[in-house]
């Protein structure tokens, strides 16, 4: 919680707020930067999915039913303007997250 706070966060919730929200722009953006919405997001995986020719036919049914309940609660981004700020910052936000994804899993790459 002193962290929280001494990087300008009123509130462990606050800080929250904007880590779920930086997720939800960085899950949105494509390699050339371009945003896509996470109703629209979801949308496109679950026709990629549908189209996966590896995946056995039971978790591909699983999975599709999961992401059609996701996409039930899916809102477009509410804050706009935070995809470019994301994207302003993006890379050092890359280097964050692979350096967070090696502490929960050391050696897989």
């Amino acid at each position: 919680e002193q962290i929280t706070k001494s990087n300008g966060f009123s509130t462990l919730d606050e800080f929250d707020d904007v880590a779920a929200n930086i997720s939800l722009v960085l899950g949105g953006l494509d390699p050339q930067g371009q945003f896509t919405e996470p109703p629209d997001q979801i949308k496109k995986d679950i026709d990629e999915l549908k189209q996966d020719k590896q995946l056995s036919q039971k978790d591909k049914d699983q999975a599709l039913a999961e992401m059609q309940e996701a996409l039930k609660s899916a809102a477009p981004l509410q804050f706009k303007e935070n995809v470019a700020v994301v994207k302003k910052y993006q890379k050092e936000l890359d280097q964050v997250t692979a350096q967070e994804a090696e502490k929960q899993e050391p050696g897989k790459k």
